[in-house]
This record gives structure tokens, sequence and C-alpha cells, in this order.
């Protein structure tokens, strides 16, 4: 059923493997890199991937583009167990499902560091990361609460900038220019590069006159953004470190609204054109310490995010909601000796988090309030390894002051069936896992209050997901190929849904008296051909269906990628050309002319191209262009999606 969220309210109303890093390296690394997937948000400890029976995949960019902002969230297109949606142009809100969960069950976390808005029903907008500098991409599939907390039921999205620091180059400049009058601008730098301290700052800034993203009228609908991102690494002695991330993000995006003037007009529940703007501003800040001892292995962690989202129209500010998270952990692991002829670790860990919310809307006394959440967590891990399988389980209570108490779980084998070592040409492991969830409903969907359209419902109870998966992973005996199949259910008790009243037109959220179910399956495959070219490829089924057995909003029953790597001219160019294949899906609908409540979108496929060129040592060229066959497509109803979109860019090394 579909979920409402503050943004999307307002939004409506008034408005796996490597990318290419393969490709750059020769074959006998590219098969050795398959073989070293190392899995690092998942457990306690960094575990290849063939020792973590939890589902996960690896995105990767070539050092090439380094420091070169992407749009994320179409890098992610079509891959294994994701459903992606984007209301509009670039910078508008995006969201990813995984396995067919809702956009707030999934945890993003950027440098270590949890990004999801409290303000903006605990979910995180991709489309404000559509310009960071990222290093690399881990998506864990299947619940993490065990580990994480209420965020990540589906699963997680585990970001990794890079340290200006870390790399070569003192410092780089990237500049583009575009269709649509797109300009983007990114400069990094190492501040400091010493055998104790690595400190980088990057800073990008990008804008555009957009399209306009109503079918009615001619109005652009532009956005401008802009990120600043400072890391520091620092050793303070042997065996002791510290870190520091600085985040900070501001999005402004121009919108139309969707007509729900009374009297009806004849584009009752349709998207026209308007003066909206949506200012988005977040900062976020993170502190961590490590001590290596010689037996035990202790972090200790402070992060404070700090959000506000203001919705004007015609200039004029109308509401105001703002989120903050207040965050401390505190884990301690060592190694422990409870069965012979194995590796085994165990972690224990302690969390406390403080949620704040706040809403203002000028000349609404009504619709302004604070609200706050309090979450003291405990939760444990142990890790088994042994030479051909491996065992892991997570256990956590949460003790919440809105709610009662939850407990949560996750366990995790993986099995050697055939060793690559062996006589076999190929060889194969087995991964399986299963875990429950719990979600917290959103301040918005417990206090939300817009007049006339959605009021609040304070008696919500928490969402609840039991979840299992299982799959077989094959090699080759010189990992030309990687291929693996998993199969995974999960059934969701007490799914908040969003409730229409037909005679007040108003707005609430419900649980739901049944259980919603979601399964699939998920293919990904890596092979090379003739050391003269790196694919990548996925699928995924989704059966996703809601408390009332109708197919869930924006879930794709289809959907897959296919993304080729080569190198050129004696390795100075690299080209990337991807294709993303999205299948019919539903939609909600509100145009009370009609009966029905859904309607249905029809399959599209984006083919896109990215190419790289170094003409000296100190400058590389890049040309990109997405949606090269400027195919008409929608993800969300009632909005229009941009057509072939090209951008010609220059970095500069010093």
């Amino acid at each position: 059923m579909a979920k409402v969220t503050a943004l999307q309210v307002f939004t409506f109303l008034q408005t796996g493997t490597a990318f290419s890093e393969l490709a750059t390296q020769d074959d006998a690394t590219q098969r050795e890199h398959l073989l070293e997937e190392i899995v690092v948000t998942a457990h306690h400890l960094k575990l290849k991937k063939d020792q973590s029976g939890i589902n996960t995949s690896f995105l990767s960019l070539p050092t090439l583009f380094d420091n070169v902002p992407i749009d994320l969230s179409e890098k992610l297109r079509g891959h294994p167990g994701l459903s992606i949606s984007r209301t509009g142009q670039p910078g508008a809100l995006t969201q990813i499902r995984i396995r067919g969960a809702e956009a707030n069950h999934t945890l993003v976390l950027i440098d270590g560091i949890e990004v999801n808005d409290p303000a903006t029903g605990n979910e995180y907008n991709f489309g404000n990361s559509t310009h960071l500098a990222i290093k690399s991409v881990e998506v864990v599939r299947g619940p993490m609460t065990s580990r994480y907390g209420s965020e990540a039921v589906g699963g997680l999205v585990a970001i990794e900038t890079l340290n200006p620091a870390a790399q070569e180059d003192r410092a780089t400049v990237y500049a583009a220019t575009g269709s649509q009058n797109q300009k983007e601008i990114s400069i990094s730098a190492g501040l400091a590069s010493t055998a104790n301290v690595q400190a980088g700052l990057t800073v990008s800034a990008s804008g555009s006159d957009g399209y306009n993203v109503s079918n009615f009228g001619s109005e652009k609908d532009g956005a401008d953004r802009a990120n600043l991102i400072g890391q520091m690494d620092f050793q303070v002695s042997e065996g002791l470190s510290l870190g520091l991330v600085l985040l900070a993000n501001q999005t402004n995006t121009m919108g139309d609204e969707q007509d729900f003037r009374f009297p009806a007009t004849p584009t009752q529940g349709l998207v026209i054109d308007a003066d909206e703007e949506t200012l988005f501003d977040q900062t976020t800040l993170g502190i961590s310490t490590m001590k290596n001892g010689e037996v035990f292995k202790q972090r200790a962690s402070f992060s404070q995010l700090s959000s506000s989202t203001s919705f004007e129209k015609d200039s004029a500010l109308q509401t105001r909601i703002e989120g903050e998270r207040s965050q401390f952990g505190y884990q301690i692991s060592r190694p422990v000796n409870l069965i012979s002829g194995s590796t085994q670790s165990v972690e224990l860990g302690l969390q406390y988090e403080n949620l704040r919310f706040s809403n203002f809307s000028l000349g609404l006394p009504g619709a302004n309030y604070e609200q706050q959440d309090d979450q003291l967590s405990v939760y444990g891990e142990y890790i088994l390894q042994r030479d051909s399988s491996n065992l892991s389980g997570s256990i956590r209570k949460d003790k919440n002051s809105n709610f009662s108490d939850s407990v949560s779980y996750n366990l995790a084998f993986t099995v050697e069936l055939i060793s690559a070592d062996s006589t076999s040409s190929w060889g194969s492991y087995l991964h399986a896992s299963t875990g429950t969830g719990v979600a917290h409903p959103t301040f918005f969907e417990m206090f939300g209050f817009i007049p006339s359209s959605f009021r609040g419902n304070k008696d919500l109870k928490p969402e609840y997901s039991n979840s299992w998966d299982i799959g077989l992973s094959i090699r080759s005996d010189d990992s030309h190929w990687v291929a693996d199949l998993t199969y995974f259910k999960a059934n969701l008790e007490k799914e908040i849904f969003t409730a229409y009243d037909p005679e007040t037109f108003i707005a609430s959220a419900l649980n739901a008296e049944d259980d919603s179910d979601r399964r699939g399956i998920e293919l990904s495959l890596s092979t090379s051909i003739l050391d003269a070219a790196y694919i990548t490829a996925g699928y995924t089924y989704l059966d996703s269906k809601d408390s009332e057995s109708r197919i869930e909003a924006r879930r794709p029953q289809n959907s897959g990628f296919i993304r080729v790597t080569s190198m050129f001219h004696a390795d100075k160019g690299t080209g990337v050309l991807g294709y993303s294949y999205t299948g019919e899906q539903s939609d909600s609908e509100f145009v009370y002319a009609t009966p029905a409540d859904r309607v249905d979108l029809d399959s599209y496929g984006l083919l896109d191209i990215d190419v790289s060129y170094q003409i000296s040592e100190s400058f590389r060229v890049f040309f990109s262009a997405s949606n090269l066959l400027d195919t008409e497509y929608v993800e969300v109803f009632g909005y229009r999606s941009a057509g072939r979109t090209l951008k010609l860019g220059v970095r500069a090394a010093f």
C-alpha cells in the first residue's frame, strides 16, 4: 500500500558489482577483485563476500572518474533488488526501495554516518546525492535492524566518498556544461597528507534550467545544488585513531503543484504549472575514535544531523519542517575460542538516539508543533569462520520512549559446495540469511497536519518484518565470470498506508489489518570478454503485494541492467555503455472523476553512455549522454521525465 511522507505530500499538494573499475585493471587483477570483494557494513568484521551469508553487491567507480560528481540513483537503476522512482527532474524527490520495502525502510550511510532525515519521513532523498564525488557503494539487501535500527527494515545503501588526501593528485578541478543549461563545478584538495594525518575537502555546485515536469504549460522547473564534504583521519598513537566527517548539502528545486482546487477543474488530480520551490538544507557531523588493543577493539562515535525543508509558493513561505538526530554509539569486540578449529569474534554495542521534529506553517497555528523520540539500544553479534563454512548471528533490543520495547535478529551462513581450487573448472557456494525488522511510524505520519489535506494518526503502531533468502553463487576457476542467483521472501505486519476519505478529501495514515507479502528472484552476472571488455548485468523479478493482495505502487515486477566497459587508444580512453530496463508498474492516482485509485505505467528502457579520455598528464575530458535514445517515459504518475541530456566536462589535476 502507498505510504505518505511529508516531502511527498508537499510535492504533490504544493508542488551487483563494479561500475567499471575492473576494466581499468589487467585481467588477473579483475579476477582477483571478484574473489576478494569485502563486505564492510553488514558485520562488525570485514568479511569476504563468500564468507558472509548476507546478500550484498558492490559498485565502484574507476580512479579515472575521481572527483567527477555522478547521479548515483541513475547508476543504480536496474540493479538487483532495487526499485527507483523520481518525481520530476534531478534534485527532486528520488526514492530507492529494496526488495519491495518502503523507501523509508532503506537506511543510507555516507562515510559511515546515518543520513536519513527524521523530518521527511525517516527516509533519504537520493535527489540530494546527485553530485557527490563517490568512491564506492555497498548495497545490503535484507533487514539490518539488528545492527542499525528502525530505518533498515529493507536493507541499506552505504556510500563511501573520496578523500582527496588519499589520492596522488594534490588538488583537482572539474567543470562541465550540458543540456538544459546545466553547469557543474567541483573542487577537491588534500589539506594534509602525512604519516599521521590525512585531511581533505571537496566542494561542488551545480545548476540547471531543467524542463517542464508537468504535462501542461511550458514553465521550466530547474534545480540548484551545493555539496561540501570534509574528512580527516588522525592517527593519535599506535592503535588509537580519530576520524572526523562533515557533510553539508543544499538543494533548491523548482516544482509544480497537483491540482486539488475546489470546485474541481478539468485538471483535477493532475500536475499543473505553478511557481513552487522546495529549499532543502542538511548538515551532518560525525566524530569517531577507535582503539585497537592486543585483545579488544573499541569504537566510540557521535553524529549530529540537522535538516530544514521549506516549501514556497509564489516566492512566499508556506511551511517549513525541521529535523534533528543526535546519535551516540559504543562497540567493543574481541576474538573468542568457543569452538576449536575455527576463527570466532564477538561484538557488543550500545546506542542512544534522540530524534526531534518541528513543523511551522505561516498563518496556520494548528499546524505548528514539535515532537521528539528517544531510544536506547543494546546489540551483539557473533561470527564463526571455518575453512568451508561461515556463520553469523546478531540480536538487538530497542527501548523507545514512544513505543513498546522490540527485539530483532539476523542469522546468516555460507557453505562452500565446490572449491575453485579443486580439479573442477568452477566453484560454488551456498548463502542464506533470515531476520526480522522493526520500523517505527514517522513523525509526519503520527502528527502531520495540512489543512484540508492530511491529518496524522498518533495511534499508529510500528511495522514488523520477517524475511529470509537463499542463493547460489558460481564462478569459473579462472574467474572470467561470476554469477549469483538468490530467492527472497518477506512479510510485513501492520503496514502503514495512506487512506483518503472521498467525502472530506482528507488523508490519514493507518495500520493495515492484514500482512503484505513480497517475494522475488535476483540474478547478477559479471564477466570479461577477451580481456577487451568487462560486462556486468542484473535482473530482478519482484512480486510485492499489499494487505489487499494488490501489487504495490512503484514496484515493477521486472527490472534489470547491463553495462559494458572497455578501454581504448592505449588505455587513454574509457567507455561505459549502460542499458537499464524498468517493467510495467502501477502508481497511485488522485483524479476524483475516475473510480480507480491506481494507474498503470508503461515499461521503458534507458540507454546511457560515459566516455573519458586522458588528453595530457594533467587533463582528462568527459562526455556523457543520458537517455541517449530520447525515450519518453513516466516513473511517477503526472510527472514528465527528462529526455536526452548531454554533458561535456574537463578535469584538471595538480
